[in-house]
């Protein structure tokens, strides 16, 4: 006879206590947020530790999810991260000036996008190039994203932007990824900006306290500069702050993103 595999049971007392504190972290997360973000910032952390504890029994933590449906839709995920630069425009400025400086005179000049989701910089780099003293460059912009309603969307105000200033444009649509495509083109500049923290740990104590002191001065900023009861800043909290502070607590292997 073959042995009989022995079965995961658990005590009916500890899966009440599971649910039961994911429903007060639940109504704490919820509540937290229109509060300052001193208030809402550990209840971020706690709910990404309660998914990581729920996580262990994936049977129970599908039970307890099966009601919460993912409701943020590209738009608005795309919408969000142009508010995210605006309350952050050190990042914008960056960009900028490394591009035209890095390519100062340059008569073509070729932008690939990994991430292209926010037209609002390379508007700025269009207008920029309207104004320089030799003439503007032949821009062209290549943009990769997943979705093709947000290249779409981007390449309609690119354009439109480029029409209006009478400055040679291309906008070229990439669905999937292609990085080993891009040595091939010999790029003359990279920049990628990045979190001056290291969230990818071997431990979770690692990845914890790396990312409280990231977000904590993330949160610092918007206390001191944009109101607590500001919708676009609750939403930059819980669509931004909140589902990156949940992928790197909460999540491992192939769920994870950089």
């Amino acid at each position: 006879m073959e042995p009989k595999t022995k079965k995961r049971i658990f005590p009916l007392m500890q899966i009440q206590i599971l649910w039961i504190f994911k429903r007060i972290l639940s109504r704490v997360f919820g509540s937290s947020r229109c509060k300052s973000s001193r208030s809402s910032r550990p209840a971020y952390f706690t709910e990404a530790l309660a998914n990581r504890i729920l996580k262990s029994w994936p049977g129970l933590y599908k039970a307890l999810n099966a009601t919460q449906t993912r409701t943020n839709n590209v738009s608005e995920e795309v919408h969000v991260r142009r508010l995210f630069f605006d309350m952050f425009p050190i990042l914008k400025l960056s960009f900028l000036l490394t591009i035209l400086e890095a390519m100062e005179g340059e008569k073509m000049v070729h932008v690939v996008d990994l991430d292209a989701s926010e037209p609002d910089l390379w508007l700025a780099l269009i207008q920029a190039y309207n104004s320089r003293p030799e003439g503007p460059p032949h821009l062209r912009i290549t943009g990769v994203h997943h979705h093709k309603e947000v290249l779409d969307q981007m390449a309609h105000r690119l354009i439109e932007e480029a029409e209006k200033l009478y400055i040679p444009f291309q906008f070229r649509r990439k669905i999937d990824r292609f990085l080993n495509a891009i040595w091939g083109l010999s790029p003359k500049i990279m920049v990628v900006t990045e979190q001056d923290s290291d969230h990818n740990g071997s431990t979770l104590m690692e990845r914890l306290l790396e990312s409280l002191y990231t977000y904590a001065a993330l949160f610092d900023c918007l206390e001191n500069k944009i109101p607590r009861t500001s919708q676009d800043r609750i939403k930059v909290e819980k669509m931004q702050f909140g589902e990156e502070i949940k992928n790197i607590i909460a999540c491992e292997g192939s769920e994870r993103r950089e």
